[in-house]
């Protein structure tokens, strides 16, 4: 065998190759009670048992890769001497003996190579005497609140990512896991990312902002009935100089009325933002508590922002939107790339339109997606459609993506619609989207605007479609148009004298 072989971290490189990469990011992203990560477990440790049992050189570096990631630590603790005793179908692990030191030593020689553990229930870690039983555990994802989890706590941990909707009737919440984010602040100095997917205390948010390497923050359950998520919060995140995204999901108070006057802070490195506000509380306007978060901070790096409005928007918050997006411009710069905003439901009485906040035309989008929040804009009035599409063409004129809802029964005569050269590359249409009367004109129209797009995402056939004249219909004319430009452009690019003239 090669001498370099004998090194363990060459054969660690090595046997990496065997094992699945794990993006960490992504075990931060899905909803846990759905995530499938680690389902390649089985496979994977099939291959690594085969090669840790090659040769003793072999041994160490497959063992540390096979022990990596557990979905499961009975394996860990059926290394103890134990007896297996079957009552009603249920099979339990019983240790009837003091544990022997060699025991001990065994156990913690694999408990050591565990870094990522997705802790599902009970695995028998309460019968262990001991504070810490994963002493290098770095990432730990927990489906439910249970005792157990403060055997899992590391000095090691920098992930944390619980899913705790559901706990005893008796108990006021998931006290476990509250317990747990209560002592990551002196128990895990390196802690980066955090996840909760389930109700959280001000006392929790009090841990949180004592957490000076925070790279995401993820809060996210609507029964965050009394959350106050408020600006002394707000402030100490933002001297978390690391911290790249920010969620938050809830029903709580967002930023109240009682705001000190003079404050202001900014998030340096903040590049993402979600903000989802579920049934606010009467007398609590969600929109006004957004508003006044961007007029108090500044996001001078933010490159994604995603709004989730809980309801119709009345006649006196038009005016507080208007602001929101004044606010908005003012408050990030030229890095903000991408914005959607989504509603519960659109408003036919009083509907936001694109034209009453103008300012976001201001911004150098890429992307932009509305969902079920601005008023439709529709064809039957030529002079605002085009004034408010045209502001789209040239008022972002970074734009590639756009999603967006149509109201085509009536269409304006294609001489009155400019010639644009926009980059925009995908264009969508809600499936609420009026289909056209006229496929061809809404077809000339569409590309007099938008030249350049790769793909039309238009909705399916609908019941404003009963004459057989629709999306199906402009989709093609789209593409015929585009396929004449190219074929033009060829023509244009071969020389006059290689083409043949009859005689």
């Amino acid at each position: 065998m090669h001498r370099a072989l004998v090194i363990r971290d060459i054969l660690r490189l090595i046997f990496e190759y065997l094992a699945p990469e794990i993006d960490i990011e992504e075990l931060f992203g899905p909803i846990l009670i759905h995530y499938r990560g680690l389902s390649f477990l089985p496979n994977t440790r099939s291959s690594l048992r085969n090669v840790a049992l090659v040769c003793r050189s072999f041994k160490d570096p497959a063992l540390d890769l096979l022990w990596w990631a557990m979905d499961d630590l009975g394996p860990l603790f059926s290394l103890l001497g134990h007896e297996e005793v079957t009552r009603k179908r249920l099979s339990t692990k019983l240790i009837r003996h003091p544990l022997l030191d060699s025991e001990i030593a065994t156990f913690f020689s694999y408990a050591r190579r565990i870094r990522l553990c997705f802790f599902k229930g009970s695995s028998g870690s309460a019968s262990a005497n001991r504070t810490r039983i994963l002493p290098s555990l770095k990432y730990l994802l927990c489906l439910g609140s249970h005792p157990e989890l403060h055997f899992l706590m590391s000095p090691c941990l920098v992930g944390f990512h619980a899913f705790a909707c559901e706990y005893p009737k008796d108990e006021p919440g998931p006290i476990d896991v509250w317990t747990f984010v209560r002592l990551l602040p002196q128990k895990a100095s390196g802690f980066r990312y955090l996840r909760l997917e389930c109700p959280v205390t001000n006392n929790c948010l009090q841990a949180i902002a004592r957490m000076p390497n925070l790279r995401l923050l993820d809060i996210g359950n609507s029964r965050n009935e009394g959350l106050a998520i408020d600006a002394s919060f707000l402030k100490a995140l933002s001297f978390v100089s690391n911290l790249s995204k920010l969620h938050f999901q809830g029903r709580g108070v967002f930023l109240p009325a009682n705001v000190p006057l003079g404050t202001q802070f900014q998030f340096e490195n903040l590049t993402d933002m979600c903000i989802t506000c579920t049934d606010p509380i009467e007398d609590l306007t969600a929109a006004g508590g957004i508003l006044k978060l961007f007029h108090l901070a500044k996001f001078p790096n933010l490159q994604k922002l995603h709004l989730h409005y809980p309801g119709e928007v009345t006649a006196l918050e038009i005016a507080l939107w208007h602001d929101f997006f004044e606010s908005l411009v003012q408050a990030t710069t030229r890095a903000l790339s991408s914005f959607s905003i989504e509603g519960r439901s659109r408003s036919a009485s009083t509907p936001v339109t694109l034209g009453m906040v103008s300012s976001i035309f201001k911004l150098s989008l890429k992307y932009f997606d509305e969902v079920d929040f601005f008023g439709p804009i529709t064809m039957s009035d030529c002079k605002f459609f085009f004034e408010t599409l045209i502001q789209l063409a040239t008022g972002l004129p970074c734009l590639r993506e756009l999603h967006i809802l149509l109201d085509c029964r009536e269409i304006p005569p294609s001489e009155d619609v400019p010639i644009l050269a926009h980059p925009l590359s995908s264009f969508s249409m809600t499936n609420s989207s009026r289909a056209p009367t006229d496929p061809f004109l809404l077809a000339v129209c569409l590309d007099r605007l938008f030249p350049f797009v790769d793909t039309w995402y238009l909705p399916v056939e609908c019941e404003d479609n009963r004459l057989g004249v629709g999306w199906a219909q402009v989709n093609k004319l789209l593409h015929v148009f585009q396929s004449t430009r190219s074929d033009q452009k060829v023509r244009e690019s071969i020389p006059q004298q290689s083409v043949h003239r009859p005689s």
